[in-house]
């Protein structure tokens, strides 16, 4: 039981009763907790005593497109082909009714009663107190103290040089003379205008987002607008650091997500703004600039996984898999979680898998009595890929945001290949949201003399780095049936149909290309040790004696020269022995956590949920 299903039902009433409202509105989000939240409130006001009567909650959604076939299909371009119609924004209301005379308004509450109220919950769970703090410091942030690294050794991020040379030709030719002069006097009664209005407004100056939305199109255009001009410049700095059109995220990803502006409307304004540089017509090449491009490829994939998360959360309802949603830095997550009672365990998948991966496991944990949580890492499987620097140390944040929000106190983290390095990181970095860990096959260098690493930041993206992606999303895409066979030596059969045509459906969504572009542009990371001696608690390491991409005994002897706190066992499997052999493998990961959990018998309890309004 998440937070929000525990404050909100409890925090609704309570407002609910000072205004005497007969009707409850929210937004019909995707996110399980969320859904949970609307869910708690509607049977809390059935149940609660002494409570309002005949209050609803109604729900309410916005999308995108107007489809008039029915249902998702699970590869994008089958949605492409269904040629479905963007909706226009609505119209705004140029007037609202008035309150009917004798209703009473009640007593609105104000920001801070509100976060007070939401504290007094959140307090209530000794885990939240806890771990919420280790969400303050990114990773990055902490290997570089770590460390240990000169501040003069760390090496900086390189620039966007693509950005960096089209924006001097901008500055060059679009903003500079014959343009000066009159920008000069277009500021200095831009200034004065500004004057009067602070005058006039009681200093209410803020720009809108209606107002940042026209500065970001009209980028390229010369701007005697002081408000835009910083615009410009946020743009110019999200441009350099990140992907080209990353801006469009930095601005505007907080704003979409609150439902400040609808993606109706980012759309809309992007089109019209693109008819009015042609001279009233549309373009029949689509979007032009890179500000509408990005804009429209935003909103379009954002509402894509919406309708995906929809669709598999329905279709998995109609097979028995809980499949849930999380929202995580504006991204759709999904993940599942089985079992009422014992300790957490969260299952963290390999390069190019999901969380289905781990088919055989979740139930056979969970039926041991262990609760089990099993997620996509973003920019795999049905996750959202968003266009966003992919490094470990981003998957990393992930895994801890999703224990500390999701799961709710320390858990034993099970990774397979890349998963294994990742929940490394994790116990490395943060060891108080790590019981114990269980690495499959993980990937990871172990080197004798881990304490000379330093960080490397990813490279730029370039036109080769996009190039060697596109040749590899193809190769993998033609070849990923016998790979897969080389993966799985022992039970072949387990390389099936649904395997790889979903590994092939993730291939296809938008955003891919990102993903497998940030691979070629990471540098050399820090070694696996580095993090499990710092981490210090109890490794479990399996390797599977026959994997194609490791030597099972160098592996062995690494790990045990290296990592004094792992405990080594090989099995007859390939790379991925959980779904190989999932029953030798559920036996030994049942034994090890039988063991932590006679080692953790004295820890916290978990979450308890509040009982009533008046008990809070």
């Amino acid at each position: 039981m998440g937070y929000l299903s525990l404050y909100i039902p409890h925090l609704a009433i309570h407002w609910v009763v000072l205004v005497h409202a007969r009707i409850i509105i929210a937004e019909a989000e995707i996110d399980y907790e969320w859904q949970e939240a609307v869910s708690s409130l509607q049977e809390y006001l059935k149940d609660v005593e002494n409570g309002p009567s005949n209050v609803s909650v109604q729900t309410w959604t916005m999308p995108l497109y107007e489809c008039k076939e029915k249902g998702t299909p699970a590869y994008y371009k089958e949605f492409q082909k269904m040629q479905c119609r963007i909706k226009p924004p609505l119209a705004v209301p140029m007037s609202f009714p008035p309150l009917v005379e004798v209703a009473d308004r009640g007593c609105i509450p104000s920001a801070s009663e509100v976060e007070i109220y939401i504290q007094s919950f959140l307090e209530n769970n000794i885990w939240h107190r806890k771990l919420k703090d280790l969400q303050s410091a990114s990773a990055e942030a902490l290997l570089s103290t770590m460390s240990e690294i000169p501040s003069d050794k760390v090496v900086p991020g390189t620039s966007n040089k693509a950005f960096e040379s089209f924006n001097s030709w901008r500055q060059k030719y679009i903003l500079a003379s014959p343009y000066e002069a009159l920008e000069k006097r277009r500021e200095e009664l831009a200034l004065k205008s500004q004057d009067r209005e602070a005058k006039s407004s009681n200093g209410v100056g803020a720009i809108s987002i209606m107002g940042t939305l026209e500065a970001y199109l009209r980028f390229l255009e010369p701007t005697w607008r002081k408000d835009w001009k910083q615009i410009y410049e946020r743009v110019s700095e999200a441009e350099y650091e990140g992907p080209r059109g990353g801006s469009f995220r930095r601005l505007f990803g907080n704003s979409l997500t609150l439902g400040t502006i609808s993606g109706r409307r980012i759309y809309y304004e992007a089109f019209e703004y693109e008819k009015a540089r042609n001279g009233g017509w549309a373009s029949p090449f689509g979007f032009g600039t890179f500000t509408a491009i990005a804009a429209a490829k935003y909103v379009e994939s954002s509402e894509w996984y919406r309708l995906l998360a929809a669709s598999t959360k329905e279709d998995g309802e109609k097979r028995g898999s809980h499949v849930r949603i999380w929202s995580w830095r504006g991204s759709l997550i999904h993940y599942t979680m089985s079992g009422e009672h014992g300790s957490p365990v969260v299952l963290v998948h390999g390069f190019g898998a999901f969380w289905e991966h781990y088919r055989d496991n979740i139930q056979n944990l969970a039926k041991e009595g262990y609760r089990v949580w099993a997620l996509t890492l973003i920019g795999f499987g049905r996750s959202e890929k968003p266009d966003v620097p992919y490094t470990e140390l981003l998957w990393a944040e992930l895994i801890r945001d999703f224990i500390v929000e999701v799961v709710g106190e320390p858990a034993t983290l099970v990774g397979n290949s890349i998963g294994g390095y990742m929940v490394s990181i994790v116990a490395g970095l943060w060891p108080q949201i790590v019981l114990s860990l269980i690495l499959l096959n993980s990937a990871g260098a172990i080197l004798p003399h881990d304490s000379t690493c330093t960080y490397l930041k990813p490279k730029q993206r370039t036109a080769i780095t996009w190039a060697t992606s596109q040749f590899s999303l193809l190769y993998l895409r033609s070849s990923v049936s016998q790979l897969l066979k080389k993966y799985y030596p022992v039970n072949p059969s387990k390389a099936d149909k649904w395997l790889i045509s979903e590994i092939l459906r993730a291939s296809h969504d938008p955003g891919a290309e990102y993903v497998m572009e940030s691979f070629f542009c990471l540098k050399k990371p820090f070694p696996i040790n580095w993090f499990l001696n710092r981490f210090q608690g109890k490794v479990f390491a399996i390797q599977g004696s026959r994997d194609p991409l490791s030597n099972g005994t160098e592996r062995k002897q690494l790990f045990e020269s290296y990592c004094p706190n792992v405990v080594f066992q090989s099995v007859n499997a390939g790379h991925c022995p959980h779904d190989e052999v999932p029953d030798e493998i559920n036996k030994m990961i049942l034994k090890w956590l039988q063991q932590i959990d006679s080692q953790q018998a004295g820890r916290t309890p978990p979450l308890q949920p509040v009982q009533s309004v008046q008990s809070a």
